[in-house]
């Protein structure tokens, strides 16, 4: 077993694997951010201090002939528990169409969600064998201190069918699915019209 401590040493690991030209990967991260904000603006265009490690992984993914990346998001709390704030929707709808964007900017991989998902990998398939890593850190390049573990080959694939009876019970990742997630979470119109002035600022 390898532990990779450090986010950089994390990032080069995924690097690493996809120059190898994998047949397939498959991702799940609860949440994501390659540089996609809220209203489709693409942060990495700002100069080169917004380059991101994940958003040059993903480039990178795009020439692999089977990408699937299942997205967890967490339910809507409150900050005042069961009364109403509008901030908090807010920012609860925002990243849930940052999401939306990032879907829209490489539609070439498969993508799911799931409101009951917390789990971190990501795996990559070879004529043989499968290599990969599970651990705390999601597809963003936060420093948080965490941990990223390097799975064996018996490992990778006890994982690897663990993460695809996830992904078979996950939904696709659509406008439509969104829009449920924000109904089963009780959204208010107020909220997404809110939202909305400020897309159109």
């Amino acid at each position: 077993m390898k532990l990779l401590l450090e986010h950089d040493d994390h990032s080069r690991y995924l690097s690493d694997r996809v120059a190898e030209k994998p047949q397939k990967v498959l991702i799940t991260s609860f949440g994501i951010y390659a540089g996609i904000t809220y209203n489709g603006q693409d942060s990495t265009t700002w100069g080169d201090k917004y380059r991101l490690a994940t958003r040059d992984l993903m480039e990178a993914m795009r020439t692999i002939p089977e990408v699937k990346i299942l997205i967890g998001v967490a339910e809507y709390k409150s900050c005042k528990n069961k009364n109403y704030c509008i901030d908090c929707e807010k920012q609860y709808v925002k990243n849930l169409l940052r999401l939306v964007f990032h879907t829209e900017l490489f539609p070439e991989f498969e993508w799911r969600v799931s409101t009951d998902l917390h789990l971190k990998c990501a795996l990559f398939y070879y004529d043989d064998i499968i290599q990969g890593v599970a651990g705390g850190r999601n597809l963003t390049d936060s420093n948080w201190a965490d941990i990223t573990v390097v799975l064996d080959k018996k490992h990778a694939m006890e994982l690897s069918q663990h993460s695809l009876n996830l992904w078979d019970k996950s939904s696709k990742l659509t406008d439509a699915a969104i829009t449920d997630i924000f109904k089963s979470q009780h959204i208010s119109d107020k909220t997404m019209e809110s939202i909305a002035t400020e897309a159109n600022r």
